[in-house]
C-alpha cells in the first residue's frame, strides 16, 4: 500500500491456506521496489479461555511483549472491553489480568498480540465457542475452533427433527454460519424448539424461550411476550448471520445494546423503539440463556429495489418472510402484483406480472 503495509495469505502449491507454527521461518521479500529481506521465526503463541475459572492464558515465547484485547463480538456488552498487558513467564505461561474486567462466557473474543525482540508482530484471536440461534428463523451462527467444523440441528418440543445445517468456522476466528434447512427447504424455528450444535467438538443446546414479538414500523412500537422477569437487549443495527464472514481477519463490531428492563410477571413487551431506522436497516431482541449461548429475533425494515422499465423487483425484509408487491399507476389504480418469500438472509427477487412506465412498485 501507499503507507508501506501489505496483506497476503500464504498458500501451498494446491492452493491451501497454512498455518504458520511456532518454529516456523517467514521472510518477505520486496520486488518492486526492491529492498532488504524481512525475517521473522514464528514464535510460541496459544491463548485458552475458562468460562468455569472465569480466566484467560496461554503460552508465549519468553523474552517478547503481550497485549491481549478482549471484547464480545456477538455485542451483548454493548461498548464494553478488557485490555491486559501480561508478561509471559520463564516457562512460557502467562495469565491476563484485564482492565476493566471482563466475563469469560461463550462468545468472548480473545486477540494476542506478541512482539518479538527483533519489533516483528504475531497474532492470534481465539473466540470462546458461542452457538447464537436465531428465533423465527433459520439462521444459526456464532463462533467454533478457527477452520473448526460445525453441525447443526432443530428439534421440536417432542424431540423431532425440523432441519439440519452444516458449516465450516472461519479460518481466522472460528466464525460459523449455517441455515437450518428440511431437506433443501430452510425451516422457521419457534419458541420451546431446540437448537443444537457440535462446534467442532464443543457441544451446545439452547431451548428458545419466549420471544414471540411484532414490530409496528408505523408506530415505531415493539410488542409481544418474552420471558416473564427478564430483560432482553436490544441491539441496533442488526447484522445478518454470516454477515462478516468475508472479512478477512478478526475485528471489532461497532453499535450498541440498550436495555429496557426486566418484563413484568406475564412476561408481556409493550415498547417503542427510539431508533431512526431506514429501509433496509433493522435491529434485534437477543437474551443469553443459563449455559452462556445466545437467542436472538430480528425485525428488518422493508427495503425494496424496482428496476426500471423491466418486471424486476428486489429488496431485504425479516428472513423467509412471506413478500406481497403491487404495482400500481400514478393514479393509484391496481395494474400487476408479485408474491413470493425472503431467502434465508431476507433477500426476495420478484417479477411482476405487468410493467407500464410511469408506476411505482409499493409493498403490501
Amino acid at each position: 500500500g501507499p503507507d508501506g503495509d501489505y496483506q497476503a495469505a500464504l498458500l501451498d502449491r494446491a492452493g491451501r491456506r497454512l498455518t504458520p507454527r511456532a518454529g516456523d521461518r517467514l521472510t518477505v521479500t520486496p520486488i518492486e521496489p526492491p529492498g532488504p529481506a524481512l525475517a521473522m521465526t514464528v514464535p510460541e503463541l496459544t491463548v485458552d479461555a475458562d468460562p468455569a475459572t472465569h480466566t484467560v492464558g496461554g503460552r508465549a515465547t519468553p523474552g517478547g511483549s503481550l497485549a491481549v484485547l478482549a471484547n464480545d463480538p456477538a455485542g451483548d456488552d454493548g461498548f464494553g472491553f478488557g485490555q491486559a498487558w501480561p508478561e509471559p513467564g520463564a516457562d512460557g505461561t502467562w495469565t491476563a489480568d484485564f482492565v476493566p474486567s471482563v466475563r469469560v462466557r461463550p462468545g468472548l473474543s480473545i486477540t494476542a498480540r506478541y512482539r518479538t525482540g527483533d519489533g516483528h508482530v504475531a497474532v492470534r484471536t481465539r473466540v470462546v465457542p458461542l452457538l447464537s440461534a436465531e428465533h423465527g428463523g433459520p439462521n444459526a451462527c456464532g463462533w467454533t475452533m478457527p477452520a473448526g467444523t460445525v453441525a447443526t440441528e432443530l428439534r421440536d418440543p417432542a424431540g423431532r427433527v425440523k432441519g439440519r445445517g452444516e458449516g465450516v468456522g472461519a479460518p481466522w476466528d472460528g466464525a460459523f454460519h449455517t441455515v437450518l434447512r428440511d431437506g433443501t427447504s430452510p425451516v422457521t424455528s419457534a419458541t420451546s424448539d431446540t437448537v443444537a450444535a457440535d462446534l467442532g467438538g464443543t457441544a451446545a443446546e439452547v431451548v428458545l424461550p419466549p420471544l414471540d414479538l411484532t414490530m409496528d414500523w408505523t408506530q415505531q412500537r415493539l410488542t409481544g411476550r418474552v420471558t416473564p422477569g427478564t430483560a432482553p437487549a436490544l441491539r441496533y443495527p442488526a447484522q445478518r448471520c454470516g454477515a462478516g464472514l468475508e472479512i478477512d481477519g478478526p475485528g471489532l463490531r461497532v453499535g450498541f445494546s440498550l436495555m429496557f428492563g426486566a418484563a413484568p410477571p406475564d412476561g408481556t413487551l409493550d415498547i417503542r423503539v427510539p431508533l431512526p431506522i431506514a429501509a433496509g436497516q433493522g435491529f434485534e431482541i437477543a437474551q443469553r440463556t443459563a449455559s452462556g449461548h445466545r437467542v436472538f429475533r430480528q425485525f428488518w425494515r422493508n427495503r425494496v429495489e424496482a428496476y426500471l422499465t423491466t418486471p424486476r423487483v428486489t429488496g431485504t425484509t425479516n428472513a423467509l418472510a412471506a413478500v406481497a408487491l403491487t404495482l400500481r399507476s400514478a393514479d393509484g389504480a391496481v395494474k400487476g402484483t408479485a408474491s413470493g418469500t425472503a431467502d434465508a438472509s431476507g433477500r426476495f427477487d420478484l417479477a411482476v406480472s405487468a410493467w407500464h412506465g410511469g408506476e411505482r412498485v409499493q409493498p403490501m
